[in-house]
């Protein structure tokens, strides 16, 4: 486009002229504008059907903890934790933080945990150490706003881990918790109103026990694989 053809009377060649400067400049301008305009509407929808949600694995207590300092820290709306009181600490400086912000904090804690922000429930049923012997581990959950999540798991110094923005696995992390801390608080009616004592001995409830025993040992055979 920085020139043009054009036919000499009575000569039988082409030859080529170029455009004034001013007339290349403004035609190129005006394509680059179209061309940046129809880029501008159409790639954020082709990058928002094609997001690559990630997974990332994690090893040692340090790195997972700072990685779900990294969750809280960015946490807008709410932080779903399930966490073991050897945990808290570590954690407690970015939920208070975000809480002062007005972002709702809610855990549910397997064991005591002093002055943890926001809504705790101690998870009494099953006892803490009942839960660590049949899991044969401690399981940790730090989830943010349907948008991230860190899962991992503790036996003994081995801490194993992973963290990920997919938004299906943060959502089922944050639906544990809620689901747990809604039990740990029926229990606590039931146990009140002598109505818990039925339950111990249920059949459906010993059998989820077992399953939930045979999958757990599984998770952490996948999860120490290298």
């Amino acid at each position: 486009g920085a020139a043009v053809q054009v036919h000499g009377v009575g000569r039988s060649t082409e030859s080529f002229v170029a455009l004034p400067v001013d007339s290349f400049i403004e035609g190129y301008r005006s394509k680059l504008s179209s061309t940046l305009d129809g880029l501008s509407e159409t790639l954020p929808r082709v990058a928002a059907k094609n997001r690559t949600h990630l997974v990332q694995k994690l090893a040692g207590r340090e790195a997972i903890t700072q990685r779900m300092n990294d969750v809280v820290a960015r946490a807008q709306q709410y932080v779903w934790l399930s966490i073991w009181p050897d945990l808290a600490p570590a954690l407690k400086r970015s939920a208070t933080a975000r809480a002062k912000e007005g972002v709702d904090i809610a855990s549910i804690v397997y064991g005591e945990s002093a002055s943890f922000p926001g809504l705790v429930v101690s998870h009494e049923y099953l006892s803490p150490e009942v839960t660590e012997k049949r899991l044969g581990c401690r399981l940790y959950i730090v989830a943010a706003d349907h948008q991230e999540v860190v899962f991992a798991t503790a036996e003994g110094d081995n801490w194993q881990g992973m963290w990920s923005d997919d938004l299906s696995a943060s959502l089922l992390a944050a639906e544990h918790v809620r689901f747990d801390m809604t039990i740990q608080i029926l229990c606590r009616k039931m146990d009140a109103s002598g109505d818990l004592e039925g339950l111990r001995n249920d059949q459906t409830l010993t059998f989820l026990g077992r399953s939930m025993e045979t999958s757990t040992s599984q998770i952490m055979a996948k999860m120490t694989e290298v």
